[in-house]
């Protein structure tokens, strides 16, 4: 795996765009776990924190595969 330093620059300004989407969206449905993590997604882009979005974006993958998989079960009824 390699480290954020390694990597090209983040462009946080279109991260905190698309989260920022991201986020009103979550928000709309009610993902209140979805919405958090990505509020503190944008603000690690806003301190310019690549690590931290990093984390942030991993725990984000976790919460919104498990809000796809109640909503899944949810419209299956």
């Amino acid at each position: 795996m390699l480290l954020i330093r390694e990597r090209k620059p983040f462009d946080f300004r279109k991260l905190d765009a698309y989260m920022h989407q991201f986020k009103g969206s979550s928000s709309s449905i009610g993902a209140k776990k979805v919405k958090a993590e990505s509020t503190l997604f944008r603000e690690c882009c806003k301190s310019g924190n690549g690590e931290g979005c990093m984390r942030s974006f991993q725990q984000l993958k976790k919460e919104y595969a498990t809000l796809r998989k109640k909503l899944g079960a949810y419209f299956q009824v």
